[in-house]
């Protein structure tokens, strides 16, 4: 498993991930879901901000920002 910071390319695997937990509605629209992430990004990005996906086997197991 390997931990890295959130960029665009993860988006896909994010919403599969949210799908697979049943928050299909964020799946319904990958531009909205973009939106939404990049609208957090400011938040996201702010100092002593960190968001962070976890990948195994090229896979999108986790997300966070604390």
């Amino acid at each position: 498993m390997n931990v890295t910071q959130y960029d665009p390319v993860d988006l896909t695997g994010i919403v599969a991930l949210c799908e697979r937990r049943g928050l299909a509605e964020l799946g319904a629209d990958l531009d909205r879901a973009h939106a939404v992430l990049i609208a957090r990004h400011a938040f996201l990005t702010a100092p002593s901000v960190t968001s962070v996906v976890a990948v195994d086997a090229a896979q999108v197991i986790g997300f966070a920002y604390f």
